[in-house]
C-alpha cells in the first residue's frame, strides 16, 4: 500500500528532528505515541516547540521529495510551504479536535493530521 510505504520513508525524516528533543519528552521504551508528539508540541520551551514544528515540516519536505515523479501518490497536499510555527499550530489545532489521537504511534498521527488539513484533490484513474 504506498500510504505505508510512504509512511516507513517519512519515519527518517521525523527521526532526524526528534533526536535533538528534551530527553524526557518520549516513553522510556522509545517508542513515541502522537500524545507523547503532542507533549513536545505543547512544551513550554521553545526549543521544544520549534523541534515540533520542524519535524512536521520534515515530514511535509520528505513528502515532496519521495512523491516529486509520481505526485499522484501524495496523501496529504499543502498548497504552500509552511513555517514551522504554522506546521506545529496545523498539528495541535487537529490534536485538540481529535482526543483519540493519543495511542497512534508519532508519524502516523502527524500524517493523519496533514491528511485531515490538506486533502489532495481527487485522483485520476490509470
Amino acid at each position: 500500500m504506498p500510504y505505508r510505504t510512504w509512511l516507513k520513508g517519512a519515519v527518517i525524516g521525523a527521526v532526524v528532528g526528534l533526536s535533538v528533543a528534551p530527553a524526557g519528552a518520549f516513553a522510556q521504551d522509545m517508542t513515541a505515541s502522537g500524545a507523547d508528539f503532542a507533549r513536545l508540541c505543547r512544551a513550554t520551551t521553545q526549543v521544544a516547540r520549534d523541534t515540533c514544528g520542524a519535524v512536521i515540516v520534515s515530514i511535509i519536505d520528505a513528502q515532496v521529495k519521495m512523491t516529486e515523479r509520481r505526485p499522484d501518490l501524495r496523501v496529504f497536499c499543502p498548497s504552500r510551504r509552511l513555517t514551522n510555527e504554522q506546521a506545529a499550530r496545523v498539528f495541535m489545532i487537529w490534536a485538540n479536535r481529535n482526543a483519540n489521537f493519543v495511542d497512534m504511534p508519532f508519524p502516523e498521527v502527524v500524517v493523519t493530521a496533514l491528511r485531515a488539513r490538506y486533502p489532495c484533490g481527487p485522483r485520476k484513474q490509470d
